[in-house]
């Protein structure tokens, strides 16, 4: 819909006013009675200034020769609501104006909100509930091991189960087909290639033959040369958001190790003869977590430069998976027995331990709202607060989840906690799963 004419509609008789929000922006009078405003409390309805721009007006006026007058404010539509809607009465930032602007089939309300079919979902219906992210022509089943921070990047493998074939490192753009990411020449294939994280930039780290890797699309994979020495295999576990920090495993000795500035470190144990492993590192690779283990038992671990390698509060035999990209949110699980675990969290200026039922925390999103994982019954929750849920039961009915489909595992979530990847069987395969949470 097309927006008022401020000089024919019914705020006509406006004047400019300098330095006003949004730069000459106007001062509209309300039509008060000469020599007397009252109290200038009841500013004009908002209205729509063109297409993408909402004008609404202060709640406080000022009176000019016994007129009030209020400041304009002109507010551009974005995101999520880009379109400005005018019904005549009010004004608002709408998702659509027709339903030309939703996706898929859907819909537009006299609201302004798109409604979607069932198979999809976003405030335009973008996007897709849930989907299976399918196998490479050459191989039986796929994993997805994570997602890129925004959503959009899906990484893992494709690989034959059963079979001495190495495994293929896959990534999905976009909810597109998978596309195999090539392991370099330059090494034998053994176990393969598998896509391990994502950076901000787009950049994969993958997993070759137990050593770092990354790969876009215009250099290939790359090997990134750490400074440990010994055997070399040196498996990584995650890349910070920035691309400047890779952590991993390294094999012997076998601890932690974070490369940074062209120079790789061992992040030591908690006491010696201990084995130590790395599940992420946060947004600047800053922190890293994961845990310290003996013959006994295991202990949650967080690594920063000011405090070096430290055991989480509150419990053994627990297990750190995730960081918020702050660094101040870990995730992760304790053992209360031979078959029961709770998923927890630790958080606060001492990394209090929080339970949050029964089950595995395995990532979190990044303001630590959204916590997903398993429960002990090996459905994929999610964990917010209001509770606990199953991932099936948010996305209600979708018919490309297959009474065929078994969830199993969650192994990644986007910033925004509304992108969750995990894996599961279809049918008679393993397959890698995206989850779009409405």
């Amino acid at each position: 819909m097309g927006g008022t004419d401020e000089a024919s509609g019914p705020n006509a008789g406006a004047s400019n006013v300098a330095g006003a929000a949004g730069g000459g922006d106007q001062v509209i009078a309300d039509g008060g009675s000469a020599g007397s405003c009252g109290s200038c409390t009841t500013p004009p309805r908002s209205t729509c200034k063109d297409a993408t721009t909402l004008t609404s007006y202060a709640e406080s006026g000022t009176c000019t020769a016994g007129s009030c007058s209020y400041a304009a404010i002109n507010t551009a539509c974005s995101g999520a609501t880009p379109s400005c809607e005018d019904s005549g009465t009010s004004s608002q930032c709408a998702a659509c104006l027709a339903d030309v602007d939703c996706n898929n089939g859907g819909t537009c309300s006299s609201a302004g909100a798109c409604v979607c079919g069932l198979r999809f979902n976003g405030s335009h219906c973008e996007f897709q509930a849930f989907r299976g992210i399918g196998v490479l022509s050459v191989a039986t089943d796929s994993e997805a091991n994570n997602v890129s921070h925004d959503g959009t990047v899906v990484v893992g493998s494709s690989f034959t189960q059963g079979s001495s074939d190495p495994s293929r490192a896959v990534r999905s753009v976009n909810g597109a087909a998978l596309q195999f990411m090539a392991e370099p020449s330059s090494i034998t294939p053994g176990i393969g290639c598998f896509g391990v994280a994502v950076a901000a930039s787009g950049t994969i780290l993958m997993n070759c033959e137990r050593k770092p890797f990354l790969y876009t699309p215009a250099t290939g994979a790359v090997a990134v040369a750490l400074t440990l020495g010994g055997t070399g295999l040196a498996a990584p576990a995650d890349i910070s958001a920035d691309g400047k920090v890779i952590v991993g495993n390294n094999l012997s000795p076998t601890q932690q190790y974070r490369h940074a500035n062209g120079s790789t470190s061992l992040l030591g144990v908690l006491s010696p003869g201990d084995a130590t492993r790395t599940a992420a590192t946060n947004s600047d690779g800053s922190v890293v977590v994961g845990n310290d283990s003996t013959l006994t038992k295991y202990t949650a671990t967080r690594w920063s430069a000011s405090s070096g390698l430290v055991a989480l509060q509150g419990a053994s035999n627990a297990y750190a998976y995730d960081v918020t990209p702050d660094g101040n949110i870990i995730v992760g699980r304790v053992n209360g027995g031979t078959t029961m675990q709770s998923a927890v969290k630790w958080s606060g200026a001492t990394f209090k331990l929080t339970v949050l039922g029964p089950g595995s925390a395995t990532a979190v999103n990044a303001d630590g709202t959204v916590i997903v994982g398993i429960d002990n019954d090996n459905v994929p929750t999610m964990w917010d607060h209001n509770g606990a849920h199953s991932i099936v039961s948010l996305l209600g009915a979708t018919p490309d989840l297959t009474p065929d489909w078994t969830l199993k595992t969650v192994t990644g979530i986007s910033d925004d906690g509304k992108v969750v990847v995990g894996n599961g069987t279809h049918g008679t395969h393993a397959e890698g799963w995206v989850a779009h949470l409405p």
